[in-house]
């Protein structure tokens, strides 16, 4: 399941490449990178993106679990609830943050 940490850990690692890519981009206008540099990023961010699309998948079948078991309870349980919700937000980040590198990788 993505937890709070993994999402924080994405979202450096989009930051961090964000300067990177900028760069890669520009170098490429100017036709100064290499076709073997640019192959080794888009690897590097393929490999990110199905890493994140992999994390993503486990938790939205977590996610599923949850509300399936929730849909079999006969009474009310806040916390299971709140743990839903959380769990709901953590996948929205996470796709944000997949999205993100994605949009890098589209982008050399």
């Amino acid at each position: 399941m993505p937890k709070r940490s993994y999402n924080q850990r994405l979202q450096k690692e989009v930051t961090d490449l964000e300067p990177k890519i900028a760069s890669l981009e520009t170098r490429m206008k100017a036709q100064r990178v290499t076709k073997e540099e640019l192959d080794r990023q888009k690897q590097d961010l393929a490999q990110r993106i199905d890493y994140a699309n992999k994390q993503l998948a486990a938790g939205q079948k977590e996610l599923q679990d949850l509300q399936s078991f929730r849909a079999k309870q006969s009474s009310a349980s806040p916390r299971l609830d709140a743990q839903i919700a959380a769990l709901e937000a953590n996948l929205e980040e996470t796709k944000a943050h997949t999205a993100a590198l994605a949009s890098q990788s589209a982008r050399i």
